[in-house]
């Protein structure tokens, strides 16, 4: 009995050891095999003090391949704390020379995480000079320099991962970040210093194909000339320039703007910080919504000529108002006998009221859809608005709103520059493009984004003949300060109520819409202004197509 309870408690131990070594063996397992990798990157983490020099992201370019980040290269000091903590005095006292060296007396030196003493740009007093250890000399890549151009297009990155986080940085985001970054190490011991032999370790993670580049549609000088002259004349307001048969989007650019390298400014805890960030920077107002006014009576022309009951000549009687049951709409005048090209020229409410009470609102509705009215472009940027048609059963009052650019009615710039591009090009209606292709590290295209097909929606004689009334707009309407005297021009004036009220003045919102040259459109160009520096968007319209033809 006694030997039978000796076995029992021998086999018991037994198994209690071989449990607990089979534990052992597992967690080495564990160790060894699976998560090798990652805690040999954390080891790795631990002794290697490191400090990214370049994030890798692929560039984006305009249409000519010319860089729109402006991307700049710099060197830097730069200071890894755990191998000059307690040296501070030292170094100081031995290394008067180097630029800004008191600079690691006033700022404690905390934690391991190196940071930039000063920016250099190859400081003479440094030729030839060996720097003390724990500081470098480095070559720091800027991704947004200060001729950078269209911010809303590209967006920006969180400083924190280097991921976009608007506009073409944050929708090809994938394309852009890769396994690819430049960066400078410190390899320590377990006290924090410079093991001999090994020291600083510049690192470079490369990729064959990855990061691509993006290549937009934007032609960068034109960019360039676009913002310059919205920096003179608009507070708020947006700039769209498209090509009319292909719908390439040239420039595109919205006001106010933002800083892509100074962002984090607009939410400080300050008084400047706030009121800059209530002027919304962000919005990008080219694809926005917004009342768009006479600018729609183009599109109410069109179904006018197209329903084959009216004709450019076509007289209407404008009493300076227009009257339908208990409602009345007043016009900018009492024009009296008018007709339809002169009507569009002087933007004459009553005969486009007329217009849309003869014709009906369903047909006004199809038309304005098939112009591309009430629906998204889909371009490749964040808060772009479909804006809004009345349903195609509208009452009489939303109906004579709607013929004139107000009530129910609202459109992006966008819109209006795919609308107007449509009678430059003669009928055909284009999907905007903002992206050309993703190109290779090595230059190899890896995809490309082709121009949509055209559809036609009017016939080309409708084309043709609102050609000549859009002339007439700036050769003897309200357009008049769009006229160039390099080119014939086309376009229209709108101007929107907005019902809001500001320093007890409704403000209104301002528009231009037009193509040039006349006989050869190349460029539609339309003004959004929601305010403005004291000139018209005709004004605007016309110093863009000033620094086109320079």
């Amino acid at each position: 009995m006694k030997r039978l309870t000796r076995s029992r408690r021998i086999f018991l131990v037994m198994g209690v050891m071989f449990l607990i070594f089979s534990v052992y063996v597992l967690r080495l397992f564990q160790l060894q095999i699976l998560q090798n990798s990652a805690l040999a990157s954390i080891a790795a983490r631990q002794r290697t003090q490191k400090l990214l020099l370049q994030c890798g992201r692929g560039d984006i370019f305009d249409r000519h391949g010319i860089s729109l980040l402006d991307s700049w290269e710099e060197e830097v000091l730069v200071v890894f704390p755990a191998l000059i903590r307690g040296r501070e005095q030292e170094i100081v006292a031995d290394y008067p020379w180097v630029p800004y060296i008191e600079g690691i007396l006033r700022k404690k030196v905390r934690g391991d995480r190196p940071y930039i003493l000063a920016r250099t740009n190859r400081h003479e007093s440094m030729t030839g000079k060996e720097l003390p250890e724990g500081i470098g000399l480095l070559t720091l890549k800027t991704r947004y320099g200060q001729g950078y151009l269209a911010p809303h297009v590209v967006g920006y990155l969180n400083k924190i991962d280097n991921t976009g986080v608007a506009g073409i940085e944050f929708f090809f985001d994938e394309e852009l970040r890769a396994p690819y970054y430049s960066a400078v190490a410190a390899v320590v011991d377990g006290h924090g210093r410079l093991i001999p032999g090994i020291g600083y370790r510049h690192h470079n993670n490369l990729h064959n194909r990855k990061p691509y580049n993006v290549h937009l549609t934007l032609d960068s000088h034109l960019q360039r000339s676009v913002e310059k002259v919205m920096a003179a004349t608009i507070v708020k307001g947006a700039v769209v320039v498209m090509h009319p048969f292909t719908g390439d989007i040239l420039a595109m650019a919205s006001k106010p703007s933002f800083a892509p390298n100074n962002v984090g400014d607009f939410f400080l805890d300050t008084k400047e910080s706030r009121k800059l960030y209530a002027q919304k920077p962000f919005l990008n107002r080219t694809v926005r919504s917004f009342f768009p006014g006479s600018t729609f009576k183009m599109v109410v022309a069109a179904a006018a000529l197209e329903s084959g009951y009216y004709y450019a000549d076509f007289e209407f009687n404008c009493h300076g108002f227009i009257q339908f049951g208990r409602d009345n709409i007043g016009c900018t005048n009492r024009h009296g006998k008018i007709n339809l090209t002169e009507a569009l020229a002087v933007s004459c409410n009553v005969a486009f009221i007329e217009i849309g009470l003869q014709l009906g609102s369903k047909a006004i509705w199809q038309q304005s859809q098939e112009f591309g009215f009430g629906e998204k472009v889909n371009l490749p940027l964040q808060g772009e608005r479909s804006g809004n048609l009345p349903d195609s059963e509208m009452n009489l009052g939303i109906l004579a709103l709607a013929c004139i650019g107000q009530g129910d009615v609202s459109v992006t710039p966008l819109q209006v520059a795919r609308a107007y591009a449509v009678v430059a090009n003669g009928g055909y209606l284009v999907r905007p493009r903002l992206v050309d292709k993703l190109t290779s590290r090595k230059g190899l295209t890896v995809r490309s984004f082709r121009p949509s097909t055209r559809e036609k929606i009017i016939q080309t004689t409708t084309a043709s003949k609102l050609k000549m009334m859009l002339h007439e707009v700036v050769e003897d309407g309200t357009g008049e300060e769009a006229a160039s005297r390099f080119f014939d021009v086309a376009g229209k004036t709108g101007t929107a109520e907005t019902g809001d009220i500001k320093d007890d003045k409704e403000e209104l919102h301002y528009w231009f819409a037009g193509f040039i040259p006349l006989a050869n459109p190349t460029y539609v160009i339309v003004v959004f202004i929601e305010e403005g520096k004291g000139v018209t968007p005709a004004e605007i319209f016309r110093k863009i197509t000033e620094k086109i033809v320079r």
